[in-house]
């Protein structure tokens, strides 16, 4: 299979997370084609549970979206709104 790079950029929280974990508020890295934004956040120890929605430029994303090469995905929490 061929590999793909890929950007994911981690907002909110998700950078506590993912400096907890070594990697920054940005994630550079080649993945092989197939592998869903899901997995790959999953992979650098983001609980998934935490993550609420991924965006390409500007448009929602579905977890299972295999990143095409070039890509960058923004990964956000979930909006918590007070009332």
């Amino acid at each position: 299979m061929a590999l793909v790079n890929v950007q994911v950029r981690f907002y909110s929280i998700l950078k506590q997370y993912a400096r907890e974990h070594g990697i920054g508020d940005v994630l550079t890295l080649s993945v092989e084609e197939g592998t869903t934004i899901s997995q790959i956040v999953e992979r650098a120890g983001i609980p998934i549970r935490r993550v609420g929605r991924y965006m390409k430029n500007g448009q929602i994303l579905q977890p299972d979206y295999a990143p095409a090469e070039g890509d960058v995905i923004d990964v956000i929490p979930p909006t918590i709104s007070g009332g």
